[in-house]
């Protein structure tokens, strides 16, 4: 992973608002079986500029979609769209592996990291309680060494741009767009460990205004 100029959040702050109710930001039983909603995050002052970031389960190898079919559903990426105030997803479940196999496990940590949360106002790894772990990292720019770029370059529009300061290398700031030329903005990423199973990814944000639709990419490292 190669993500430029990031920061960590840590806590609930004017920008982020941890573990939100799933019955409230999900339109359906669907979302709540298949994501874990990690919190809601603030573009601008209006309700319009909050985003929601939800981590799909995955099957046993990390996996999500079947097949790559567009912006909406790939074998790393998914995408879920606020449509009236909830978000729901915009691929089907016959586009998506079983996500069963870590189903149990992942949403019973995530609980316990969820009541961990409220009481303490952060979170831990587990058998270290002195040790905070980051909610999320925003900001910044992917660039096209990281694997998060690797994955979807031959599935998204995109470009390059030289990176300040290091104009003759060949890692480059990445700006990734949909079909239109609708740019998917880069929120952050969140580490899936954190909040559930350890074997779960790290999980790339991206925002596009346009639909108000949020593109989750996971990374292996």
């Amino acid at each position: 992973m190669i993500i430029m100029n990031e920061k960590a959040i840590y806590s609930d702050c004017e920008s982020f608002t941890a573990f939100p109710d799933p019955g409230k930001v999900f339109s359906s039983e669907l979302e709540k079986r298949l994501l874990l909603p990690l919190g809601i995050y603030k573009l601008g002052d209006d309700i319009e500029s909050e985003v929601l970031l939800a981590i799909p389960l995955g099957n046993e190898e990390g996996l999500l979609g079947i097949e790559n079919i567009g912006d909406n559903c790939g074998d790393l990426w998914l995408t879920y769209t606020n449509k009236d105030g909830r978000w729901s997803l915009d691929c089907t479940e016959n586009n998506l592996h079983s996500f069963e196999h870590f189903s149990e496990v992942a949403k019973e940590r995530f609980q316990e990291t969820k009541e961990s949360f409220k009481k303490d106002g952060y979170i831990t790894s587990l058998g270290d309680i002195s040790s905070k772990l980051p909610l999320l990292h925003t900001g910044g720019s992917i660039t096209s060494y990281s694997n998060c770029f690797c994955e979807i370059q031959d599935h998204f529009c995109h470009t390059l741009s030289d990176i300040p300061g290091d104009e003759g290398s060949l890692n480059k700031y990445v700006k990734v767009f949909d079909k239109l030329g609708h740019e998917y903005r880069y929120i952050g990423y969140a580490e899936g460990a954190n909040y559930s199973h350890r074997y779960m990814p790290e999980f790339h944000f991206f925002y596009k205004k346009e639909t108000k639709t949020t593109l989750v990419i996971s990374e292996f490292s």
